[in-house]
């Protein structure tokens, strides 16, 4: 009798004890500050659906594609906020559940790289090697290829085997298959494609496998642009973790969670991708299995209230382990009822879990309590075990017809975690930081272009130049790394290597550019002294001087890696005003000197800035001359000089010409005029001349508020924008032959505007350069934008760009917060009506908005000092000095092109925007050398490419010494007919387009260049589809 008493009261014990524990995890979450691994918000109130969807009828139709139907958004935003069903309570019937344990491991974020892997990652991976070869019965799961790339160069021969075992065996499977898991708001298409191409080649390399499945659990917003990527290189499955939690519930409602990602201009399913989002709001164990966290921690050794493996061993616990047993099931059910299907995968692991013995064997001892529970227990109806996402997607598939799911078309931005908590602040956190990642993608592609087309350039020691940049460059586009949401540390580490990359790369084209200019020089080089060949750069904050104090000439190699020509002006600081430039045909070109501002109320007596017009073909190079003239025998006409509001009173005007400002400030040149107002310098309309047209346009400096919520990722400000300079900007005019600028000084800001009399659509753009400096007590607790107001009817429509890829129509909604209306803008952003378009074009990712009608507006850094709570732990303290460019780009909406500005979700730009942007994201090099070459240009390609296609990547690999493998990506966007021809069934000959090397063979490829599709026939030319990205192998062999 007192054994069955004891009995008892032990089990009453527990069970008090859990509930006790249960009751703490309620009261936590009510007081605690909201936090990104707290609270569920299944019912939050829905505004906005940001997706298309409609049901698919399953039955299938050989031979060809059913069509789809697509609801709008319009339609989409009634039925959500008229929405009243429910998720059925649990999923009755037969369930199968699959465990998969996982680890997330981000290379940066509160430690750098190296830091996690010393002290987290190393341990993670040596255990996952040693425990799943011991337990035959468990399986994991790794995404970031990055880690596993260490973790290789370091394991001796055994641990690989038993690794390479494990992964051919599919119990260690490699999911995402990037280098690292990328953020998806303000990353741009080519850089995620590189990532994705590294890894794939590496694992292919030791490993021999493909990822087919995606794992994407923690980027702060989900884009189209990966899943098509995916879509295109094999994929099958993706899992997307950070959906809003809103969306998520009306999603469950009606069973979509599961649903095929289309893009939207697909008509015949040919990026179909397979999508899975959990129902729940984070990625660890608390929300793993159901909907109540308190019964999901007693799968979660760390944080468990009551430990399996300790009541089980004690008598008169049966009931105990039953209740607790049965909690677990009955979440697993509640769980399945989400979707159209019997399995359920459960996800358990968080931020580098598995990092010890202890863990390991814990884990496996409860799940198997629990498994052999389950499984030898009809009452459960239920069948546990381990596996991976591929067996989940085998058996998904054994079910329902996934062909058949819900059609979606869009993405899943902006972000939100609780409420009106947006995660919108990042798209512009720590923008020097945006700003050097985009710089290093750049450099890293001209490189590649180079050192791959160029015949002279085999060496081994470029090839592992540019394989370690291409690292770098894939492990900046991790989620915590370009998004500016790291600790100051960490991003001080970001920058070192994208600093130091981005040099090796520079070093890497000087190296390729000068092997092609000695080999085509009809004779010696003539050098002064020792041979200089580097690489130059013109910079606003840290000038680089052009010095004639020691020679009388320099020579300038101009390098242009995109596929047309262009006309550019490319500037010098140099130490005299005394000079005279010529081209690659020894033609004198009409240069123009500028003052050089050693401060804001500080003009240079000792340099200037020189600019100079350049015309360089495609896939080129040109040569200039700079040479020094006697004093006053340049024969440059003197540049006009106007100051007003401030104290620039002191002037060499023996080199410049005072002038007076006017009734108004003007810009002009045979394209465009831009007027501004006289007292304030800002922007007041634009005259478009080739269509006669008036655009009214007025640009703000203003400043949001933070509030405490606002940190690295939420933008959570204090009302409206408003103008907190009291006093009037300083104005600084320069007039010349070539150009003409106005610049404004503000306290910690300038913003400069200019217009070029050149050729080209560069000459058709406002060129706007924004010098900012928000580390200054007067920016504390600020967020600086730059706010454009035009007379266009915009209606609250305004498009912005998917990571360069593609556009997305957004719609202003008013019954949300303003940072529910910012979204991320990586390339370009755009306002119409049905007669004109404001398109502005940045040089880095942004965040923007259009509050009201005819407005757009450009987030151009923040200063919030409060941490968010999500997880950072600190504010954005400081922000460096940086330098941003922005294209200001009017388009009339003529008769032969009217359909341009027909509002519509799937946007177009037009030829013009396309080149536009395409110089911003690749700007021309220059390397300055003090040897002289006879060679006037050098093109690296036979013909140009059709406007509207671009190099994605290019990389050379060595087959053997004479014969090489040509991999690139050609990228068709779509476009509008407008300004420069249609260019929509122009044919691409890729026997012919390599010059100085004979082709062996052409191969389209997937974009991972693991899978060949198909073998062109000799000359075959080939089609490209607007939009889409193709891939060729070339074979080569140099002669």
């Amino acid at each position: 009798m007192m054994k069955c008493r004891k009995r008892a009261l032990l089990s009453l014990i527990v069970a008090v004890l859990f509930l006790i524990f249960k009751l703490l995890i309620w009261l936590t979450q009510r007081e605690k500050p909201i936090h990104p691994y707290m609270t569920n918000h299944p019912d939050l109130q829905i505004r906005d659906l940001p997706l298309q969807a409609t049901k698919i009828d399953r039955k299938s139709t050989r031979g060809k594609v059913r069509a789809r139907s697509r609801v709008s958004k319009d339609i989409m935003d009634d039925d959500v906020k008229d929405n009243k069903s429910s998720v059925p309570d649990q999923k009755e019937g037969r369930v199968l559940v699959l465990i998969v344990p996982h680890s997330h491991t981000d290379p940066g974020w509160l430690q750098t790289l190296q830091e996690y892997y010393n002290t987290k990652v190393k341990n993670i991976l040596d255990l996952a090697v040693s425990k799943l070869t011991v337990r035959t019965d468990m399986t994991f799961i790794w995404s970031e290829t990055i880690f596993l790339h260490m973790w290789w160069k370091e394991a001796d021969s055994v641990k690989r085997s038993m690794l390479k075992k494990l992964v051919h065996d599919g119990r260690f499977e490699i999911v995402a298959g990037g280098w690292v898991m990328p953020d998806q708001a303000v990353t741009h298409y080519k850089a995620l494609l590189i990532q994705l191409q590294i890894a794939h080649e590496w694992l292919t390399t030791e490993f021999q496998v493909s990822p087919k499945v995606a794992w994407s659990i923690d980027p702060f917003g989900h884009s189209p642009t990966l899943p098509y990527l995916w879509s295109q290189t094999g994929y099958k499955l993706a899992v997307t973790q950070r959906v809003s939690q809103k969306y998520k519930s009306v999603m469950a409602s009606r069973r979509q969670l599961e649903f095929t990602w289309r893009q939207q201009w697909d008509k015949a399913g040919k990026t179909d991708l397979f999508c899975h989002v959990p129902p729940y709001k984070l990625y660890n164990i608390e929300q793993a299995c159901g909907p109540d966290p308190s019964v999901c921690l007693l799968l979660d050794i760390k944080a468990m209230p009551v430990d399996l493996t300790q009541v089980i061993h004690k008598d008169g616990t049966e009931s105990v382990i039953d209740n607790l047993i049965s909690a677990v099931a009955h979440q697993l059910r509640k769980k399945a009822a989400n979707y159209n299907h019997d399995v359920v995968i459960l996800p358990l692991g968080d931020d580098f879990r598995y990092d010890t013995d202890l863990e390991w064997d814990k884990m496996h001892a409860v799940l198997d309590i629990i498994i052999t529970y389950i499984n030898n227990n009809p009452k459960f109806n239920m069948m546990m075990k381990y596996g991976t996402l591929k067996d989940y997607l085998a058996e998904v598939k054994n079910q329902y017809n996934t062909s058949g799911s819900p059609l979606y078309t869009g993405d899943f931005l902006p972000y939100t975690d609780n409420g009106n908590d947006y995660w919108t602040g990042f798209y512009s956190s720590r923008p020097e930081q945006k700003r050097a990642i985009r710089e290093l993608q750049e450099t890293f592609h001209a490189g590649s272009v180079w050192n791959s087309l160029s015949p002279l350039t085999n060496s081994r020691r470029s090839r592992d130049e540019m394989e370690h940049v291409a690292w770098t460059v894939s492990l900046m586009q991790h989620h915590d790394a370009i998004t500016g949401t790291s600790k100051a540390a960490v991003v001080g580490d970001y920058r070192s290597r994208a600093r130091e990359d981005r040099d090796l790369a520079r070093a890497v084209i000087c190296n390729s550019v000068e092997k092609i200019v000695k080999s085509k020089s009809d004779q010696e080089s003539s050098v002064n002294g020792e041979e200089i060949w580097k690489y130059y750069e013109f910079s606003l904050n840290r000038p680089q001087l052009l010095t004639f104090s020691s020679r009388t000439i320099w020579y300038i190699v101009f390098v242009n890696s995109l596929t047309q020509p262009r006309h550019e002006v490319i500037s010098f600081v140099i130490d005299t005003s005394d000079v005279s430039v010529t081209n690659n045909f020894g033609t004198r070109v009409a240069a123009q000197v500028n003052p050089s501002k050693e401060s804001d109320q500080a003009v240079s007596f000792q340099m200037y800035v020189l600019q100079i017009p350049v015309f360089i073909e495609f896939m080129s190079i040109a040569i200039y001359t700079i040479s020094r003239t006697a004093t006053n025998a340049s024969g440059l006409p003197h540049t006009n000089i106007a100051v007003r509001n401030n104290h620039l009173n002191a002037m060499p005007f023996n080199v410049f010409n005072r002038m007076d400002i006017k009734d108004d400030l003007r810009l002009s040149n045979s394209y465009i005029a831009a007027v501004f107002c006289p007292v304030n310098g800002s922007l007041m309309y634009v005259y478009l001349k080739d269509s006669d047209t008036k655009i009214a346009v007025r640009s703000e400096l203003l400043v949001y508020n933070s509030s405490r919520k606002s940190g690295a990722y939420i933008f959570a400000p204090l009302g409206d924008a408003h103008n907190i300079f009291s006093s009037l900007p300083g104005i600084f005019i320069a007039s010349g032959q070539l150009s003409q600028q106005i610049e404004v000084t503000y306290t910690g800001v300038t913003l400069t505007y200019s217009l070029y009399n050149t050729e080209g659509p560069n000459a058709k753009v406002i060129h706007v350069t924004c010098r900012v400096n928000v580390n200054i007590p007067e920016m504390s607790d600020l967020e600086l934008i730059l706010r454009f107001v035009t007379n266009i009817d915009s209606r609250g429509i305004l498009y912005t760009d998917n990571n360069g890829f593609q556009h997305t129509k957004r719609k202003y909604r008013r019954d949300t917060p303003i940072a529910a209306n910012y979204y991320p803008m990586a390339t370009d952003a755009v306002i119409q009506d049905s007669s004109a378009r404001f398109t502005v074009h940045a040089s880095h990712a942004h965040g923007v908005a259009s509050l009201h009608t005819g407005e757009l507006e450009i987030m151009l850094d923040r200063r919030p000092t409060s941490d968010d709570g999500r997880g950072l732990g600190q504010g954005m303290m400081y922000s460096n000095a940086h330098v941003d460019m922005l294209s200001l780009q009017f388009e009339k909406c003529s008769t032969e092109n009217k359909r341009m500005c027909i509002s519509k979700e799937m946007f177009l730009p037009t030829l013009d925007s396309i080149l536009i942007n395409d110089y911003l994201q690749c700007p021309i090099i220059t390397i300055q050398s003090n040897s002289q070459y006879q060679v006037k240009t050098f093109k690296l390609l036979s013909e140009k490419l059709p406007i509207d296609t671009t190099i994605v990547t290019m990389k050379k690999k060595r087959i053997s010494s004479d014969q090489l493998s040509l991999r690139l990506v050609l990228h068709r966007r779509g476009t509008v007919k407008s300004g420069l021809g249609n260019t929509r069934d122009h044919p691409i000959n890729l026997w012919s387009l390599v010059k100085d090397m004979y082709i062996l063979y052409v191969r389209e490829t997937s974009l991972t260049f693991l899978e060949t599709k198909r073998a062109l026939q000799p000359g075959e030319k080939v089609y490209l589809e607007p939009m889409t990205m193709t891939a060729f192998e070339i074979g080569l062999m140099t002669v």
